[in-house]
């Protein structure tokens, strides 16, 4: 069961950037709202891919956690993504996609890293 979880979570997370790139691609209309939510979530990605590289380079001896980080990952990954939605609804129109995709990049992170604050 652990193994089946840990496969769908991985593509969702991994699979949802992917769909959102190709509806920013086909619905210009969207674009506005789909890059803060890419760019929230992309901290996530780079760490899993280099995660990914770092696994498949030198390879555990025993019994690895890596695969578990996506499932303890998870519940950050749908609040930044949430983040992400929110910066895109409300970030100003005329901000260029660029900027929209930089301050999500940053904001979701730091908004994330206070919430842990705030929990303890």
């Amino acid at each position: 069961m652990d193994y089946y979880l840990t496969i769908i979570v991985i593509l969702f997370e991994f699979g949802l950037p992917f769909v959102l790139a190709y509806m920013a691609l086909e619905k210009v209309e969207f674009r506005r709202v789909i890059v803060p939510v890419v760019g929230a979530v992309s901290p996530f990605l780079l760490v899993y891919i280099a995660g990914s590289i770092t696994n498949i380079l030198f390879p555990p001896d025993e019994l690895s956690m890596f695969e578990a980080i996506f499932i303890m990952s998870f519940l950050p990954y749908l609040v930044f993504l949430a983040i992400g939605l929110a910066l895109g609804m409300f970030l100003p129109k005329s901000m260029p996609l660029r900027s929209r995709y930089l301050v999500s990049f940053l904001t979701a992170p730091a908004v994330g890293l206070g919430l842990v604050v705030i929990s303890w």
